[in-house]
């Protein structure tokens, strides 16, 4: 079998084998916990003490956390809550401002609601990839409710001035701010006391965690209505049986990662990878990454002349897994919005690879994709 080498960190991590140990003990909590008998009870209990550690890992109180199936949920369940909250039942309509560089769980919602009313406007970032919060100030009307910005953003690592945006939303009276974490938390030290957002998203799947269970932050839950009805879980804001087995391991992957740590192993290798970069045979390598502040794990980086969608598919017969930002649709491939909101060139977007590193990525598999991106370079010029 071919080597096979995962870079692509900021897509899915591999769930660790604590977590998983902790998953596997945590299927016999089958009860129902909202049922009243013992079995019941004891996952009652499992729910609450892990979100005692996941908030104490996340500097805040308990009871603000509330579990969710997803990032993806999470942030749709903020946008549409502050939508459906205030309209239909006033005639004004209210108004989001989100970045230009939002996931697209967040974009694709803000465009669903604009299409029933809401009036969406997109704080747009600089060419090195951060957006500018003294813009804000001309852009907030009467009527925003929410601005979203996230911590860091998925494709170019860039971190934001979170603290700045709840600022200024503060300056202007009470409008929510909410970012989205799911890149941040593990990479970076991430304190919710701190930021001072109103709400924040978290995905179990980015750091170690399995895919199903996420969680979102909510300061005060009068400002959050439900998405999902039905019962009277999570305080009534998230009906839905919980997945305890879930939660017990988004629990104990929060309670094991330190980000410190986390940095201090991942600098060496994204240092040997950006210097092995640096002498690939192709001549004008471009680095998509636009300032050290950023993400220690993620590099983007483009080859002019080279399409990334075909470059990742060599790759990958090679036995190494990266990722474009740019996607198909309808058999075409579109640029990434991020680079686009950059300011970056279609064909330099179009060229481009995301390398995302982990904690389960060696110095071999350094050399073993640079070695590989030289071959396949050559070989096109």
């Amino acid at each position: 079998m071919k080597k096979r080498v995962y870079l692509d960190h900021n897509a899915s991590t591999p769930v660790s084998k604590s977590v998983q140990k902790a998953f596997q003990r945590a299927l016999s909590c089958f009860s129902n916990p909202s049922a009243l008998y013992s079995s019941a009870r004891e996952s009652k209990e499992k729910i609450e003490s892990a979100r005692d550690i996941i908030s104490t890992q996340l500097d805040c109180e308990p009871h603000s956390i509330i579990f969710t199936s997803s990032g993806s949920e999470s942030n749709n369940h903020v946008l549409q809550s502050m939508f459906f909250r205030t309209f239909p039942f006033t005639n004004k309509p209210p108004h989001f401002i989100l970045s230009a560089i939002e996931h697209s769980s967040l974009k694709t919602t803000a465009e669903r609601l604009a299409q029933l009313g809401a009036a969406i406007s997109y704080l747009p970032c600089d060419s090195q990839g951060y957006v500018v919060p003294s813009q804000l100030h001309a852009m907030i009307t009467d009527q925003t409710c929410l601005i979203s910005v996230m911590l860091a953003n998925n494709e170019i690592g860039t971190i934001q001035p979170i603290q700045d945006i709840v600022a200024i939303a503060n300056d202007h009276g009470r409008i929510c701010v909410h970012t989205d974490a799911a890149q941040a938390i593990g990479k970076i030290p991430v304190s919710i006391t701190s930021l001072g957002v109103d709400f924040l998203s978290f995905s179990g799947h980015k750091f170690s965690a399995p895919k199903g269970i996420a969680g979102l932050y909510v300061k005060e839950d009068s400002q959050l209505t439900p998405l999902i009805y039905g019962g009277s879980q999570e305080r009534k804001l998230r009906a839905s049986t919980e997945n305890v087995p879930g939660i017990i391991a988004l629990a104990e992957a929060i309670k094991t990662i330190d980000p410190n740590t986390y940095i201090a192993q991942i600098q060496p290798l994204r240092a040997q990878l950006l210097s092995g970069l640096e002498t690939l045979t192709h001549p004008s390598l471009i680095h998509n990454n636009f300032s050290d502040k950023v993400l220690s794990n993620t590099i983007n980086v483009a080859f002019p002349g080279v399409s990334g969608h075909t470059l990742a598919m060599q790759l990958d017969l090679a036995g190494i897994e990266v990722s474009t930002g740019s996607a198909c649709s309808v058999g075409a491939i579109e640029p990434s919005h991020v680079l686009e909101a950059c300011g970056v060139p279609k064909d330099i977007n179009l060229s481009s690879l995301r390398i995302s590193l982990g904690l389960e990525t060696s110095p071999q598999d350094i050399d073993y994709l640079l070695s590989t991106l030289s071959d396949l370079l050559s070989r096109t010029h």
